[in-house]
Protein backbone atom coordinates (compact mmCIF):
# COMPACT_ATOMS: atom_id res chain seq x y z
CA UNK A 1 0.00 0.00 0.00
CA UNK A 2 1.36 3.43 -0.97
CA UNK A 3 0.86 6.55 1.14
CA UNK A 4 0.29 9.57 -1.08
CA UNK A 5 1.26 13.20 -0.73
CA UNK A 6 4.66 12.69 0.91
CA UNK A 7 7.62 14.73 -0.31
CA UNK A 8 9.69 15.11 2.88
CA UNK A 9 11.22 12.70 5.35
CA UNK A 10 8.71 11.24 7.83
CA UNK A 11 9.94 11.66 11.41
CA UNK A 12 6.90 10.48 13.36
CA UNK A 13 3.90 8.18 12.91
CA UNK A 14 0.75 7.53 14.93
CA UNK A 15 -2.64 5.99 14.29
CA UNK A 16 -6.18 6.53 15.56
CA UNK A 17 -9.41 4.57 15.21
CA UNK A 18 -12.66 6.41 15.97
CA UNK A 19 -15.83 5.04 17.54
CA UNK A 20 -17.15 4.08 14.10
CA UNK A 21 -14.09 1.93 13.44
CA UNK A 22 -12.55 4.29 10.88
CA UNK A 23 -8.75 4.23 11.05
CA UNK A 24 -6.49 7.20 10.34
CA UNK A 25 -2.72 7.47 10.08
CA UNK A 26 -0.83 10.66 10.97
CA UNK A 27 2.72 11.40 9.90
CA UNK A 28 5.04 14.23 10.94
CA UNK A 29 7.72 15.46 8.55
CA UNK A 30 11.17 16.97 8.89
CA UNK A 31 9.71 20.33 7.80
CA UNK A 32 7.07 20.41 10.51
CA UNK A 33 4.09 19.30 8.44
CA UNK A 34 1.50 16.86 9.79
CA UNK A 35 -0.22 14.65 7.20
CA UNK A 36 -3.41 12.64 7.74
CA UNK A 37 -4.24 9.55 5.66
CA UNK A 38 -7.12 7.13 5.75
CA UNK A 39 -6.60 3.38 6.14
CA UNK A 40 -6.13 3.03 2.37
CA UNK A 41 -3.17 5.45 2.39
CA UNK A 42 -5.10 8.29 0.71
CA UNK A 43 -4.01 11.71 1.90
CA UNK A 44 -6.93 13.55 3.50
CA UNK A 45 -5.29 16.80 4.59
CA UNK A 46 -2.11 18.35 5.93
CA UNK A 47 -1.47 20.65 8.88
CA UNK A 48 1.24 23.25 9.31
CA UNK A 49 2.45 22.01 12.67
CA UNK A 50 5.98 23.24 13.33
CA UNK A 51 7.23 25.36 10.40
CA UNK A 52 11.01 25.28 9.86
CA UNK A 53 11.33 22.55 12.50
CA UNK A 54 10.80 18.80 12.52
CA UNK A 55 7.63 17.28 13.89
CA UNK A 56 9.28 14.87 16.31
CA UNK A 57 6.34 13.00 17.87
CA UNK A 58 2.56 12.63 17.57
CA UNK A 59 -0.40 11.47 19.64
CA UNK A 60 -4.00 11.27 18.43
CA UNK A 61 -7.19 11.11 20.49
CA UNK A 62 -10.86 11.83 19.80
CA UNK A 63 -10.96 14.76 17.35
CA UNK A 64 -7.47 16.03 18.17
CA UNK A 65 -3.91 15.44 17.05
CA UNK A 66 -1.09 16.57 19.37
CA UNK A 67 2.40 17.16 18.01
CA UNK A 68 5.78 17.87 19.56
CA UNK A 69 8.39 19.73 17.57
CA UNK A 70 12.02 20.65 17.34
CA UNK A 71 10.91 24.17 18.27
CA UNK A 72 10.17 22.99 21.82
CA UNK A 73 6.43 23.48 21.38
CA UNK A 74 3.48 21.12 21.71
CA UNK A 75 0.55 21.92 19.44
CA UNK A 76 -3.05 20.77 19.48
CA UNK A 77 -5.02 20.68 16.24
CA UNK A 78 -8.30 19.20 15.13
CA UNK A 79 -7.87 16.31 12.74
CA UNK A 80 -9.03 18.52 9.88
CA UNK A 81 -6.33 21.11 10.65
CA UNK A 82 -7.84 23.81 12.88
CA UNK A 83 -5.30 25.01 15.44
CA UNK A 84 -6.60 24.84 19.02
CA UNK A 85 -3.69 25.54 21.39
CA UNK A 86 0.06 25.83 21.68
CA UNK A 87 1.77 24.63 24.87
CA UNK A 88 5.14 26.14 25.70
CA UNK A 89 6.82 24.90 28.88
CA UNK A 90 9.86 22.90 27.75
CA UNK A 91 12.38 25.76 27.55
CA UNK A 92 12.44 25.72 23.71
CA UNK A 93 14.13 22.30 23.75
CA UNK A 94 13.15 19.48 21.38
CA UNK A 95 10.07 17.53 22.37
CA UNK A 96 11.03 13.86 22.38
CA UNK A 97 7.74 12.11 23.15
CA UNK A 98 4.10 12.92 23.87
CA UNK A 99 1.02 10.92 24.79
CA UNK A 100 -2.54 11.69 25.82
CA UNK A 101 -4.26 9.70 28.55
CA UNK A 102 -7.85 10.93 28.87
CA UNK A 103 -7.49 14.63 29.58
CA UNK A 104 -3.85 14.31 30.69
CA UNK A 105 -1.03 15.32 28.34
CA UNK A 106 2.42 13.82 29.02
CA UNK A 107 5.60 14.98 27.30
CA UNK A 108 9.38 14.58 27.55
CA UNK A 109 12.08 16.84 26.22
CA UNK A 110 15.74 17.67 25.80
CA UNK A 111 15.32 19.97 28.80
CA UNK A 112 15.88 16.81 30.94
CA UNK A 113 12.30 16.93 32.22
CA UNK A 114 8.98 15.21 31.89
CA UNK A 115 5.90 17.44 31.98
CA UNK A 116 2.41 16.29 32.97
CA UNK A 117 -0.52 18.52 32.09
CA UNK A 118 -3.42 17.37 34.31
CA UNK A 119 -5.99 18.86 31.96
CA UNK A 120 -5.08 20.13 28.50
CA UNK A 121 -8.66 21.32 27.92
CA UNK A 122 -8.75 24.02 30.63
CA UNK A 123 -8.35 27.67 29.67
CA UNK A 124 -5.00 28.15 31.44
CA UNK A 125 -3.32 24.76 31.79
CA UNK A 126 -0.75 24.40 34.56
CA UNK A 127 1.84 21.69 33.84
CA UNK A 128 3.62 19.68 36.53
CA UNK A 129 7.33 19.67 35.68
CA UNK A 130 8.98 16.44 36.83
CA UNK A 131 12.73 16.81 37.33
CA UNK A 132 15.21 14.10 38.23
CA UNK A 133 16.94 12.98 35.06
CA UNK A 134 20.31 14.58 34.39
CA UNK A 135 20.19 14.33 30.59
CA UNK A 136 17.67 14.34 27.72
CA UNK A 137 14.47 12.39 28.39
CA UNK A 138 14.10 10.40 25.20
CA UNK A 139 10.89 8.45 25.69
CA UNK A 140 8.06 7.54 28.03
CA UNK A 141 5.28 5.02 28.42
CA UNK A 142 2.12 5.11 30.56
CA UNK A 143 1.01 1.87 32.24
CA UNK A 144 -1.60 1.26 34.98
CA UNK A 145 -1.42 4.83 36.25
CA UNK A 146 2.40 4.83 36.35
CA UNK A 147 4.74 6.69 33.97
CA UNK A 148 8.13 5.30 32.92
CA UNK A 149 10.74 7.60 31.36
CA UNK A 150 13.93 6.74 29.48
CA UNK A 151 16.88 9.09 29.50
CA UNK A 152 20.29 9.71 28.01
CA UNK A 153 21.55 9.61 31.65
CA UNK A 154 21.41 5.77 31.24
CA UNK A 155 18.49 5.31 33.64
CA UNK A 156 14.75 4.64 33.55
CA UNK A 157 12.56 6.32 36.15
CA UNK A 158 9.20 5.17 37.45
CA UNK A 159 6.88 8.05 38.37
CA UNK A 160 3.79 7.87 40.56
CA UNK A 161 1.18 10.52 41.31
CA UNK A 162 1.61 12.01 44.77
CA UNK A 163 -0.42 14.92 46.16
CA UNK A 164 -0.41 17.53 43.39
CA UNK A 165 2.64 16.25 41.55
CA UNK A 166 4.66 13.21 40.53
CA UNK A 167 7.60 11.63 42.30
CA UNK A 168 10.15 8.99 41.33
CA UNK A 169 9.22 5.77 43.12
CA UNK A 170 11.97 3.66 41.56
CA UNK A 171 14.97 4.03 39.28
CA UNK A 172 15.98 1.18 36.98
CA UNK A 173 19.78 1.09 36.66
CA UNK A 174 21.66 -1.30 34.41
CA UNK A 175 22.26 0.22 30.98
CA UNK A 176 25.80 1.25 30.21
CA UNK A 177 24.90 3.86 27.61
CA UNK A 178 22.03 6.26 26.90
CA UNK A 179 18.54 4.74 26.96
CA UNK A 180 16.68 5.43 23.72
CA UNK A 181 13.15 4.21 24.48
CA UNK A 182 10.84 2.27 26.79
CA UNK A 183 7.74 0.15 26.17
CA UNK A 184 5.46 -2.29 27.97
CA UNK A 185 4.90 -5.81 26.62
CA UNK A 186 3.29 -8.76 28.40
CA UNK A 187 3.53 -6.97 31.73
CA UNK A 188 7.27 -6.41 31.41
CA UNK A 189 9.06 -3.08 31.09
CA UNK A 190 11.33 -3.09 28.03
CA UNK A 191 14.13 -0.62 27.36
CA UNK A 192 16.52 -0.14 24.44
CA UNK A 193 19.92 1.49 24.62
CA UNK A 194 23.01 2.51 22.73
CA UNK A 195 24.79 -0.15 24.79
CA UNK A 196 23.43 -2.57 22.14
CA UNK A 197 20.95 -4.29 24.48
CA UNK A 198 17.26 -4.55 25.07
CA UNK A 199 16.61 -5.14 28.74
CA UNK A 200 13.41 -6.56 30.19
CA UNK A 201 12.47 -5.64 33.75
CA UNK A 202 9.93 -6.80 36.26
CA UNK A 203 8.00 -3.70 37.24
CA UNK A 204 8.51 -2.47 40.79
CA UNK A 205 5.53 -2.37 43.12
CA UNK A 206 4.87 -2.75 46.84
CA UNK A 207 5.57 -6.49 47.16
CA UNK A 208 8.07 -6.85 44.31
CA UNK A 209 11.31 -4.99 43.61
CA UNK A 210 12.06 -3.69 40.15
CA UNK A 211 14.25 -6.41 38.72
CA UNK A 212 16.26 -6.90 35.54
CA UNK A 213 15.29 -10.35 34.26
CA UNK A 214 16.50 -10.45 30.66
CA UNK A 215 19.41 -8.88 28.85
CA UNK A 216 19.16 -9.32 25.06
CA UNK A 217 22.45 -8.60 23.31
CA UNK A 218 22.11 -7.29 19.74
CA UNK A 219 25.67 -6.38 18.82
CA UNK A 220 24.54 -3.11 17.22
CA UNK A 221 23.26 0.26 18.36
CA UNK A 222 19.53 0.37 19.05
CA UNK A 223 17.46 3.33 17.93
CA UNK A 224 14.15 2.59 19.62
CA UNK A 225 11.47 -0.02 20.21
CA UNK A 226 7.68 -0.13 20.03
CA UNK A 227 5.13 -2.61 21.33
CA UNK A 228 1.61 -3.68 20.51
CA UNK A 229 1.39 -5.16 24.05
CA UNK A 230 2.06 -8.65 22.68
CA UNK A 231 5.15 -8.19 20.52
CA UNK A 232 8.20 -5.97 20.74
CA UNK A 233 9.68 -4.48 17.56
CA UNK A 234 13.26 -3.27 17.87
CA UNK A 235 14.81 -0.90 15.32
CA UNK A 236 18.59 -1.02 15.12
CA UNK A 237 21.03 1.49 13.67
CA UNK A 238 21.99 -0.97 10.90
CA UNK A 239 18.38 -0.80 9.67
CA UNK A 240 17.20 -4.12 11.03
CA UNK A 241 13.77 -4.50 12.61
CA UNK A 242 13.58 -7.40 15.05
CA UNK A 243 10.36 -8.84 16.40
CA UNK A 244 10.44 -10.38 19.89
CA UNK A 245 7.68 -12.77 20.93
CA UNK A 246 7.21 -11.47 24.47
CA UNK A 247 4.58 -13.89 25.81
CA UNK A 248 6.89 -16.84 25.16
CA UNK A 249 9.87 -14.88 26.39
CA UNK A 250 8.04 -13.98 29.61
CA UNK A 251 7.24 -17.65 30.16
CA UNK A 252 10.86 -18.68 29.71
CA UNK A 253 12.08 -15.90 31.98
CA UNK A 254 9.59 -16.94 34.66
CA UNK A 255 10.76 -20.54 34.40
CA UNK A 256 14.40 -19.46 34.55
CA UNK A 257 13.85 -17.29 37.64
CA UNK A 258 11.86 -20.05 39.36
CA UNK A 259 14.76 -22.43 38.85
CA UNK A 260 16.99 -19.95 40.63
CA UNK A 261 14.47 -19.04 43.33
CA UNK A 262 15.52 -21.65 45.90
CA UNK A 263 19.22 -20.75 45.71
CA UNK A 264 18.36 -17.06 45.75
CA UNK A 265 16.01 -17.39 48.74
CA UNK A 266 18.59 -19.39 50.69
CA UNK A 267 21.30 -16.83 50.00
CA UNK A 268 18.89 -14.00 50.86
CA UNK A 269 17.92 -15.74 54.12
CA UNK A 270 21.59 -16.07 55.07
CA UNK A 271 22.14 -12.37 54.43
CA UNK A 272 19.04 -11.42 56.43
CA UNK A 273 20.13 -13.63 59.34
CA UNK A 274 23.58 -12.07 59.19
CA UNK A 275 21.95 -8.63 59.30
CA UNK A 276 19.84 -9.58 62.34
CA UNK A 277 22.92 -10.97 64.10
CA UNK A 278 24.89 -7.82 63.28
CA UNK A 279 22.13 -5.60 64.66
CA UNK A 280 22.03 -7.63 67.91
CA UNK A 281 25.80 -7.31 68.28
CA UNK A 282 25.60 -3.56 67.78
CA UNK A 283 22.77 -3.37 70.34
CA UNK A 284 24.73 -5.37 72.91
CA UNK A 285 27.81 -3.22 72.32
CA UNK A 286 25.77 -0.07 72.88
CA UNK A 287 24.13 -1.49 76.02
CA UNK A 288 27.54 -2.51 77.40
CA UNK A 289 28.95 0.98 76.88
CA UNK A 290 25.93 2.59 78.57
CA UNK A 291 26.16 0.12 81.48
CA UNK A 292 29.87 0.81 81.94
CA UNK A 293 29.26 4.54 81.85
CA UNK A 294 26.46 4.29 84.39
CA UNK A 295 28.63 2.10 86.62
CA UNK A 296 31.45 4.62 86.37
CA UNK A 297 29.17 7.53 87.30
CA UNK A 298 27.57 5.65 90.20
CA UNK A 299 30.97 4.58 91.55
CA UNK A 300 32.11 8.20 91.43
CA UNK A 301 28.85 9.25 93.11
CA UNK A 302 29.29 6.61 95.87
CA UNK A 303 32.87 7.76 96.49
CA UNK A 304 31.76 11.39 96.60
CA UNK A 305 28.93 10.56 99.00
CA UNK A 306 31.30 8.63 101.24
CA UNK A 307 33.81 11.43 101.22
CA UNK A 308 31.08 13.90 102.07
CA UNK A 309 29.89 11.71 104.95
CA UNK A 310 33.44 11.44 106.29
CA UNK A 311 33.92 15.19 106.02
CA UNK A 312 30.66 15.78 107.88
CA UNK A 313 31.71 13.38 110.63
CA UNK A 314 35.09 15.06 110.95
CA UNK A 315 33.37 18.41 111.24
CA UNK A 316 31.24 17.15 114.12
CA UNK A 317 34.42 16.10 115.94
CA UNK A 318 36.11 12.76 116.45
CA UNK A 319 35.28 10.68 119.50
CA UNK A 320 38.27 10.77 121.81
CA UNK A 321 39.81 7.69 123.36
CA UNK A 322 39.91 4.07 122.48
CA UNK A 323 36.36 4.02 121.21
CA UNK A 324 37.23 6.55 118.52
CA UNK A 325 40.29 4.55 117.51
CA UNK A 326 38.19 1.40 117.19
CA UNK A 327 35.53 3.15 115.14
CA UNK A 328 38.10 4.42 112.70
CA UNK A 329 39.61 0.99 112.30
CA UNK A 330 36.16 -0.50 111.74
CA UNK A 331 35.42 1.69 108.70
CA UNK A 332 37.60 -0.14 106.15
CA UNK A 333 35.27 -3.17 106.34
CA UNK A 334 32.86 -1.37 103.98
CA UNK A 335 35.45 0.41 101.88
CA UNK A 336 37.01 -2.37 99.74
CA UNK A 337 36.53 -3.42 96.19
CA UNK A 338 34.48 -6.47 97.17
CA UNK A 339 30.77 -7.11 96.72
CA UNK A 340 29.82 -4.72 99.47
CA UNK A 341 31.61 -1.81 97.77
CA UNK A 342 30.16 -2.66 94.35
CA UNK A 343 26.64 -2.92 95.79
CA UNK A 344 27.07 0.42 97.49
CA UNK A 345 28.25 1.96 94.22
CA UNK A 346 25.36 0.44 92.28
CA UNK A 347 22.90 1.76 94.86
CA UNK A 348 24.36 5.24 94.88
CA UNK A 349 21.99 7.90 93.61
CA UNK A 350 23.18 10.11 90.78
CA UNK A 351 23.12 13.86 91.03
CA UNK A 352 21.07 15.83 88.54
CA UNK A 353 24.30 16.72 86.75
CA UNK A 354 25.39 13.07 86.53
CA UNK A 355 21.90 11.98 85.44
CA UNK A 356 21.97 14.55 82.66
CA UNK A 357 25.44 13.40 81.63
CA UNK A 358 24.26 9.76 81.54
CA UNK A 359 21.19 10.66 79.47
CA UNK A 360 23.37 12.64 77.07
CA UNK A 361 25.71 9.66 76.75
CA UNK A 362 22.76 7.32 76.11
CA UNK A 363 21.44 9.68 73.41
CA UNK A 364 24.80 9.78 71.65
CA UNK A 365 25.10 6.00 71.81
CA UNK A 366 21.56 5.59 70.40
CA UNK A 367 22.38 7.94 67.51
CA UNK A 368 25.57 6.02 66.84
CA UNK A 369 23.63 2.76 66.97
CA UNK A 370 21.04 4.01 64.46
CA UNK A 371 23.79 5.14 62.07
CA UNK A 372 25.62 1.83 62.40
CA UNK A 373 22.40 -0.16 61.81
CA UNK A 374 21.53 1.99 58.78
CA UNK A 375 24.99 1.36 57.32
CA UNK A 376 24.62 -2.37 57.96
CA UNK A 377 21.15 -2.40 56.35
CA UNK A 378 22.44 -0.55 53.27
CA UNK A 379 25.31 -3.01 52.88
CA UNK A 380 22.89 -5.92 53.22
CA UNK A 381 20.46 -4.36 50.70
CA UNK A 382 23.30 -3.87 48.22
CA UNK A 383 24.31 -7.51 48.57
CA UNK A 384 20.70 -8.69 48.19
CA UNK A 385 20.25 -6.51 45.09
CA UNK A 386 23.43 -8.02 43.73
CA UNK A 387 21.88 -11.44 44.20
CA UNK A 388 18.75 -10.28 42.36
CA UNK A 389 20.77 -9.06 39.39
CA UNK A 390 22.58 -12.38 39.18
CA UNK A 391 19.29 -13.95 38.05
CA UNK A 392 19.43 -12.04 34.75
CA UNK A 393 18.81 -14.12 31.65
CA UNK A 394 21.24 -13.11 28.90
CA UNK A 395 21.01 -14.07 25.24
CA UNK A 396 23.11 -13.17 22.19
CA UNK A 397 22.16 -12.69 18.50
CA UNK A 398 23.18 -16.30 17.74
CA UNK A 399 20.96 -17.55 20.56
CA UNK A 400 18.11 -15.36 19.33
CA UNK A 401 17.97 -17.53 16.24
CA UNK A 402 18.41 -20.80 18.12
CA UNK A 403 15.92 -20.10 20.91
CA UNK A 404 12.34 -20.79 19.81
CA UNK A 405 10.86 -18.16 22.12
CA UNK A 406 12.58 -15.20 20.46
CA UNK A 407 12.21 -14.81 16.72
CA UNK A 408 14.08 -12.25 14.63
CA UNK A 409 11.59 -11.55 11.86
CA UNK A 410 12.49 -8.56 9.78
CA UNK A 411 15.74 -7.61 8.11
CA UNK A 412 16.52 -4.76 5.77
CA UNK A 413 19.43 -4.13 3.43
CA UNK A 414 18.13 -0.69 2.45
CA UNK A 415 20.72 1.99 3.36
CA UNK A 416 17.99 4.50 4.22
CA UNK A 417 17.38 5.15 7.92
CA UNK A 418 14.26 3.70 9.48
CA UNK A 419 13.06 6.85 11.23
CA UNK A 420 9.92 5.57 12.92
CA UNK A 421 7.84 2.47 13.39
CA UNK A 422 4.14 2.04 14.11
CA UNK A 423 1.90 -0.91 14.85
CA UNK A 424 -1.66 0.06 13.90
CA UNK A 425 -4.42 -0.27 16.53
CA UNK A 426 -5.90 -3.29 14.78
CA UNK A 427 -2.52 -5.11 15.11
CA UNK A 428 -2.83 -6.02 11.44
CA UNK A 429 -0.21 -3.74 9.95
CA UNK A 430 3.31 -2.66 10.73
CA UNK A 431 4.24 0.73 9.29
CA UNK A 432 7.71 2.18 9.13
CA UNK A 433 9.20 5.15 7.34
CA UNK A 434 12.41 5.52 5.36
CA UNK A 435 12.96 9.01 4.07
CA UNK A 436 9.70 10.03 2.36
CA UNK A 437 8.42 6.49 1.93
CA UNK A 438 6.12 4.67 4.32
CA UNK A 439 6.28 0.89 4.09
CA UNK A 440 3.50 -1.36 5.30
CA UNK A 441 3.31 -5.08 5.93
CA UNK A 442 1.56 -7.64 8.07
CA UNK A 443 2.79 -7.20 11.66
CA UNK A 444 3.02 -10.95 12.20
CA UNK A 445 5.30 -11.56 9.24
CA UNK A 446 8.11 -13.99 8.73
CA UNK A 447 10.27 -11.96 6.36
CA UNK A 448 10.34 -8.47 4.99
CA UNK A 449 12.06 -7.21 1.89
CA UNK A 450 12.50 -3.46 1.74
Amino acid sequence: MAFGGVTDEIKALTAYTNASGDAFIFGGTCKGEIIRWNAAGIKLNSISGHPEHSTMCLSAIDDFIFSGGGDGLIKQHKHQGEHIKTFDYHSNEWIRSISVQGDVLISTSNDNNMAVLPSYSVEEPNPVICSGHTDWVSSHVFHNGVIFTASYDKTIRQWVSEDSGYTTSFTYIGHENLVTSVAIASGLLASSSRDETVKLWRIQHEDQPGQLVANIMFGGLLRYLVSDSRQLYVVTSDNTIVQLSTPDLAHVITTFVQQNTKAFQNAKKTLEESLATGIKKLQRKKDRKVSEKEKELRAAAAAAQKEAAAAQKAAEGAVEGEGGEEEETAEPDGDGDGDGGEEAAAAAELSEEDSAALNDFKEKQNCGLEAAIEKLRNESTTRINSLIHHTVYTVTPKELIEKPFIMPRISSSNPLTTACLLVTPTHRELLYSQQSTIHTTNSNLNTLTV
